[in-house]
């Protein structure tokens, strides 16, 4: 059975405050390849869901934002190479949506950012993760129309 967790992307000293996101988020994957890290021994399985939550979107956007789920592929944690971060797991981008300015809150799938001040990542109930999945996928498709063409003069 799929698990859904919230994963927390970044830190309080360096967060993803930044409209957009991936230009980081794509710096990160050539330095370290497809991967999620954790700084404790993670407790998901291939086939769950990682909700990636920007640590320090509040600040910049007035509520937390979630604008990612990513899918694990990795069929158990591996010991990674980096000294903050040692945990592993290989990932790949499910949907997400294009600036955290247009991301669903944090708030809008039942999730309060005081529950997830000393955890990396925290497993969500079905209804949570399916929620946060539709909203993320309503944003991103939302992002991408374009508006109408204006009527003929």
């Amino acid at each position: 059975m799929v698990q859904h967790w919230i994963k927390c992307s970044g830190t309080s000293a360096q967060p993803p405050d930044v409209d957009d996101w991936m230009p980081r988020h794509q710096a990160w994957r050539r330095e370290h390849g497809p991967i999620s890290a954790f700084p404790r021994r993670p407790r998901v399985q291939a086939g769950d869901r990682l909700v990636n939550y920007a640590v320090g979107s509040a600040r910049a956007f007035g509520s937390g934002r979630i604008y990612l789920v990513e899918e694990v592929l990795s069929e158990e944690p591996e010991p990674g190479g980096h000294e903050r971060w040692p945990w592993v797991v290989a990932v790949r981008p499910v949907v997400s949506v294009p600036r955290l300015s247009l991301a669903p809150e944090l708030s809008d799938i039942g999730v309060m950012p005081r529950s997830l001040s000393q955890h990396s990542h925290i497993r969500l109930t079905r209804e949570q993760g399916e929620l946060a999945e539709e909203l993320i996928r309503a944003a991103a498709e939302e992002a991408t129309v374009e508006p109408p063409a204006p009527p003929d003069s």
